[in-house]
């Protein structure tokens, strides 16, 4: 469950910083499982007026900061189950290898791609996306690791 890659919380801020998206839809909910208290971290942060959500695939693992860190938190059974008319400027999916149990990926895959103009995610949540262009990915390295940017606008 926990992540402990430098790379990926460079990956996660590095591009909040660029982007400077005004909502942000973190599946997986990377905050909690880099173990930070806030939304600042090596002196990078996610600004206080975007609107951070989270799709939470470690319930049972709670502690009261987090629901200050995300403006709204969700079980991913309901992020899968109900319609979903939340729209947001950047998806971000990293350390899927880290689930155990979860859902059926590519339904969770198209149902994060229909609601995110961009999509930032590592290489094995990459995998599960089909279906994109070859002009709308970006990928780059960050000390051998692989990231993938995504325009996914239409």
């Amino acid at each position: 469950m926990r992540i402990r890659k430098q790379n990926d919380i460079f990956a996660y801020f590095e591009t909040i910083g660029m982007l400077e998206p005004k909502s942000i839809l973190d599946a997986g909910m990377f905050l909690k499982r880099v173990g930070s208290v806030s939304r600042q971290i090596m002196n990078r942060e996610v600004p206080k007026g975007v609107r951070l959500e989270g799709i939470d695939f470690f319930p049972e693992i709670s502690f009261a900061p987090w629901d200050n860190i995300y403006d709204e938190i969700y079980i991913w059974q309901k992020f899968l189950e109900e319609p979903w008319g939340r729209h947001y400027e950047l998806g971000i999916v990293l350390g899927v290898g880290a689930w155990k149990e979860g859902p059926d990926t590519e339904e969770f895959f198209q149902k994060v791609r229909d609601c995110c103009d961009y999509l930032l995610l590592d290489g094995l949540a990459f995998k599960e996306i089909k279906n994109i262009e070859a002009s709308k990915i970006r990928n780059f390295y960050l000390e051998g690791d692989v990231y993938y940017f995504i325009d996914n606008r239409r």
